[in-house]
């Protein structure tokens, strides 16, 4: 069973990320929830972080779990399609890149990588 976080500011959002997730595969439990990157850090082992938060934003979040080699797998969410931001989550090593609102076939294929990494 994989422990997961998910951090998204916007409650039904994040309500439909979690259900979402477990729904896809039963494997992924979110155990974890927070409403900003300064919560979410509190919480390990897979992480879907917003890039858009109040306090901490989630590229903040990814880079700061990188520079401490916190060893997490990290995978970024964002309503944003622009490339300077997937740049910036591939420079800090996160897993994987998903577009909101989640396409669960997508969202699917993606929690089977993370059940072999």
């Amino acid at each position: 069973m994989m422990k997961v976080l998910v951090a998204e500011d916007e409650r039904p959002i994040l309500r439909n990320i979690v259900k979402a997730i477990e729904a896809a595969d039963p494997d992924f439990n979110v155990k974890y929830t927070a409403f900003n990157g300064k919560q979410a850090k509190e919480y390990l082992d897979v992480a879907f972080l917003d890039i858009n938060m109040p306090i901490y934003d989630g590229l903040f979040l990814l880079q700061y779990i990188c520079d401490n080699n916190i060893d997490l797998i990290l995978v970024i969410l964002t309503g944003y399609r622009e490339f300077d931001y997937a740049k910036k989550a591939l420079k800090y090593n996160a897993f994987d890149y998903l577009l909101k609102p989640l396409d669960e076939k997508e969202l699917g294929n993606l929690l089977n990588k993370l059940k072999v990494e």
